[in-house]
Formats: structure tokens, C-alpha cells, sequence
């Protein structure tokens, strides 16, 4: 039985480490679609773009406080989003609503 549980428990591991790459990078396309839309002066799709940026930082924020996972998408955050990991200041409003 034990053995079972490692291997459930490693496949859990591996999958939120590939989900958390895949999560990055929608994370860094709305931060993007963000601020290219802020510029252009749309408030309501600049919401959703910020919503949506704010949903996927919370789901890697799981994944930064393992520090398994952690290390596996670290390198890859401070390419293309280090706010993510504190390095610079948040680029956007995080928002939790568009109303």
C-alpha cells in the first residue's frame, strides 16, 4: 500500500510541476494582453485581462510555496514574470472582480 501511495503522491507532484509551467506562461500572456490593453484605454477588457493574470498567479502561488515545484519552474518565472517571485513589483492590479 505504501508504495502505491508514493507513486499517487509523485504523479500528483509531477503533474502540478508540468500544470504550473502551462500556468506561467497564461499567466504572462494576460499580464501582457494587460498592459498592451491599458494603453489602448479599454477598461473592461483591461479587467478581465487583470482577472484572469490574477486567477494564474494565484494558482502558482501553490505551486512557489512548494519549494519542489518551486525549483522546477524558477528559472523559466524569472525569464518571463519574475513579479511572480518578488523580484520586481507587481505589474498590474490584481483584481478580484470587474465590478
Amino acid at each position: 500500500m505504501r508504495g502505491k501511495k508514493n507513486t499517487q503522491t509523485s504523479f500528483e507532484q509531477a503533474f502540478e510541476m508540468a500544470d504550473a509551467h502551462v500556468i506561467l506562461g497564461h499567466y504572462s500572456a494576460y499580464r501582457d494582453i494587460a498592459l498592451g490593453i491599458q494603453s489602448a484605454g479599454n477598461g473592461r477588457a483591461k479587467c478581465e485581462a487583470e482577472l484572469m493574470a490574477t486567477t494564474m498567479f494565484e494558482s502558482l502561488s501553490r505551486c512557489l510555496a512548494d519549494r519542489e515545484c518551486k525549483n522546477e519552474i524558477e528559472s523559466k518565472a524569472k525569464q518571463v514574470a519574475p513579479e511572480v517571485l518578488g523580484d520586481r513589483p507587481f505589474l498590474i492590479e490584481k483584481r478580484t472582480s470587474c465590478n
